[in-house]
């Protein structure tokens, strides 16, 4: 269904429906109503989710998601608005273990309230998100997550100064709450400011120089300075090269940081010592149009990675997160190719390899697929009448055991084919039927999670 948080109401007007059904019953159902009163456009939206997820590791599990979202726009002028904005999300698992016993999960119920302003390439939106915990009910008793309360104001400008050169800049102030005396030992507040800038400038007729930096500053978490620098070379019409160096950071979750959790699993802590994830790339790429029916890429990459964090086992039932001492570095590339067979028919392929590595010692991560191919042809048919074939592989992994949980760590490689039929019965209705997993090929894309096997999905799309 139409993304209902992004979606502007203008591009939204009457009344849009979805639902679809698969052969695990599952339901899914939304309406999305939008207009336009003089100066004002609105849109309205809602749907839900009922059925059953594939069996994981712990059992069956049945959810249930219900979203509401409703916007405003005004017209100040005619490059000038003001929006209001309103949502919330709400919903619970059921999950039924293995060994006959059941647990019921809240999942957290989220509210946000957005309020913002545009002017041409001027914005500035204040929103606040406020996440009500997880209730996790286990024979009798029952854990509530961490409930966090999100305040923030964004600022995002874009200019240009004469033929060559061209901004972005902004910033940002946030404040996050969070609570929860079952989880983390302390009522936590993190106070967070950030300025960051981006230029483009044209060098000559072939290159194209990017430059931009960001800095942030955490009560909690610390500063960081993230610089990027990157290069566009086009020596000739529809073939472009292009080099990049940038940085980021991953900060520790409030969870990996400050938790204290203790059940019959065991003791579950924080370390408030963590550093923050660090990553350094290298990116080469090509972009070509060999033809009006032929199109490719190809791109390399390197990167480095520090202070990765892991959960880790201390003791017998004592489990705490640490940052890994040795560097990780991750390399590989992707060729992609595009071919428009006909008009109504095109097909694609792509190709994905990825090495991932201890620096120090050579040893290589086999979490991390090596490779993964996708094809596919997509058709239509008739105005009203479209097929779809995808095929996909993704290599095998194996996870290391940390002790913290204690079940098979390998994934075997798997393939996917699937198909989706589209049929436009009317002018504003079509009816779609999805087959994932064609061949029933059983997997599990991680240890811990579901096998996934075949899956049939019918729906009809109405708008009036």
């Amino acid at each position: 269904i139409i993304n209902v948080k992004t979606k502007s109401p203008k591009d939204l007007k009457g009344t849009y429906i979805k639902t679809a059904y698969s052969d695990l019953e599952d339901l899914y159902g939304g309406i999305i109503h939008g207009g336009e009163i003089n100066a004002l456009s609105y849109k309205v939206s809602a749907s839900w989710d009922r059925g059953e997820n594939l069996e994981n590791v712990w059992g069956g599990k049945e959810r249930e998601l219900n979203r509401v979202d409703v916007r405003g726009d005004y017209d100040l002028d005619f490059d000038k608005k003001i929006f209001v904005q309103s949502g919330q999300i709400d919903g619970q698992y059921q999950v039924r273990c293995l060994n006959g016993g059941s647990f019921k999960e809240i999942i957290p119920g989220e509210r946000y309230y957005r309020i913002g302003y545009e002017q041409g390439e001027l914005q500035l939106t204040a929103y606040r998100n406020r996440s009500r915990p997880h209730e996790l009910s286990i024979s009798g008793g029952s854990v509530k997550s961490v409930e966090s309360d999100l305040y923030n104001l964004d600022l995002n400008h874009s200019f240009a100064w004469g033929e060559n050169l061209s901004f972005v800049w902004g910033g940002n102030i946030s404040k996050e709450k969070a609570v929860n005396p079952d989880i983390i030992y302390d009522k936590l507040t993190a106070r967070l400011w950030s300025a960051y800038l981006q230029n483009q400038i044209r060098l000559t007729e072939k290159v194209i120089m990017s430059l931009g930096s960001r800095i942030d500053d955490d009560s909690v978490r610390g500063n960081n300075f993230t610089p990027r620098i990157g290069f566009v070379y086009e020596p000739i019409e529809n073939h472009a090269y292009r080099i990049s160096y940038s940085t980021a950071y991953r900060k520790p979750s409030f969870l990996e940081l400050f938790r204290y959790l203790k059940n019959k699993s065991g003791t579950n802590l924080g370390n408030e010592d963590l550093d923050n994830e660090e990553l350094k790339s290298i990116e080469l790429g090509y972009y070509g149009i060999f033809s009006k029916n032929l199109k490719g890429s190809v791109a390399l990459f390197f990167n480095e990675i520090e202070h990765l964090i892991e959960e880790y086992t201390v003791s017998s039932k004592v489990f705490n997160y640490r940052n890994i001492e040795q560097k990780v570095e991750s390399l590989g590339g992707e060729i992609e190719a595009n071919y428009a067979i006909q008009n109504g028919i095109s097909c694609f392929a792509n190709y994905a390899y990825e090495y991932l590595r201890y620096k120090d010692s050579g040893e290589r991560i086999k979490s991390s697929p090596l490779n993964k191919i996708n094809l596919g042809i997509i058709t239509e048919l008739t105005k009203e009448f479209s097929v779809n074939m995808f095929v996909s592989y993704v290599d095998s992994v194996e996870w290391a055991q940390s002790g913290v949980y204690t079940v098979d760590s390998k994934t075997p490689s798997y393939t996917l084919l699937n198909s989706r039929i589209a049929y436009k019965f009317t002018e504003n209705g079509k009816a779609t039927m999805e087959i994932f997993n064609i061949l029933n090929d059983k997997h599990k894309e991680y240890p811990y999670g579901e096998e996934i096997g075949q899956r049939i999905t019918v729906g009809v799309n109405y708008n009036f």
